[in-house]
């Protein structure tokens, strides 16, 4: 029989980075992404043994318009 699981004991998870869309701009988004890989290598005691990242595409206004994630009032702003 197969059974699914999830298995997270001892891992650290990075989770998603959201930046202002006028910070993404010169390389700052990925300047602070690896500086957190950068933070765990220093101090790699303080994190487990796996790291697990959290990966997401980009929407487009429109995709979290017919997402029904935001009403469309709110995604014209």
């Amino acid at each position: 029989m197969l059974t699914l699981t999830t298995d997270l004991e001892g891992s650290s998870e990075v989770g998603g980075l959201f930046l202002h869309p006028q910070a993404r701009a010169g390389g700052w988004g990925s300047l602070i992404a690896r500086s957190r890989y950068l933070f765990i290598k220093q101090h790699r005691a303080r994190f487990g043994d796996r790291v697990l990242a959290e990966l997401r595409g980009s929407w487009t206004r429109a995709a979290i318009r017919r997402s029904g994630m935001v009403s469309p009032a709110a995604s014209s702003t």
